[in-house]
């Protein structure tokens, strides 16, 4: 007999007992979700030590996603601008946003789709930022890829027959873009729009897509090719927008 939590068991028993047990799928850690956390903390720690304050304001002149300074030959502030933000409310924020819903489409869309997601939605707001806010402005934050990741959880519930309104989904949604629009003179405008337009169109070809005709792989290469066409169009967008000043 062997002893047990709750008396004993018979060798037979514990054999039976054995074959019948199945593994528990424990579930994946998202850990490309934290992964992004960590690289926008990093950045904001580094921006505070660079500029010696708590707003990291110095480090905006050299990394902002400012259109004049892209169209001038500085390409890669398209993609360290959404690595900076201004103060740690701001970072709390959107580091929050990231993870609500970076977390939840990771499970779905595993870590390669969802770093293809987030690149496809920053990428989508720094297009919006050139073409519908000031052109002379210096915009930080990731808000526009944290807008992405909001927009493709929206297609991914809406294809599930999820009611939006009941899922709260709905109501975050609306509850941004009032705030958006009312705080559009500190908020970007066209970040955030630009990003959630992106993420709506990623999510599409994500989960709306028949998946009999098109494989998981296929589709988050679609988003990554995506994403490389945006970054380009940005930088040969600012160019054009500066000229037309």
């Amino acid at each position: 007999m062997t002893s047990a939590s709750v008396g004993f068991h018979c060798p037979d028993c514990l054999r039976s007992g054995a074959q019948r047990t199945l593994p528990v799928r424990r579930a994946d850690d998202p850990i490309a979700t934290k992964v992004i956390i960590g690289l926008n903390v990093v950045a904001f720690v580094a921006s505070v030590i660079y500029s010696a304050n708590l707003r990291g304001v110095e480090a905006w002149y050299v990394f902002a996603d400012d259109t004049a300074s892209v169209a001038a030959g500085e390409w890669w502030r398209v993609i360290t601008g959404a690595f900076l933000h201004d103060g740690p409310f701001h970072l709390a924020m959107n580091m929050l946003f990231i993870w609500l819903f970076g977390s939840a489409l990771e499970a779905r869309l595993g870590k390669v789709g969802l770093v293809a997601l987030y690149m496809a939605g920053l990428l989508g707001g720094a297009l919006g930022v050139v073409w519908l806010s000031n052109p002379l402005g210096v915009p930080v934050g990731a808000s526009g890829a944290g807008f992405a990741l909001m927009g493709a959880l929206v297609v991914l519930q809406i294809t599930q027959g999820v009611n939006l309104w009941s899922s709260g989904l709905g109501g975050l949604v609306l509850l941004n873009v009032v705030v958006t629009l009312a705080f559009r003179g500190s908020i970007s405008v066209g970040g955030q729009l630009g990003g959630f337009v992106a993420g709506v169109v990623a999510g599409v070809v994500l989960f709306a897509a028949p998946r009999s005709q098109l494989p998981r792989s296929a589709r988050v290469a679609i988003v990554g090719a995506g994403a490389v066409f945006l970054f380009g169009l940005t930088i040969a967008s600012a160019s054009a927008r500066m000229g037309a000043i």
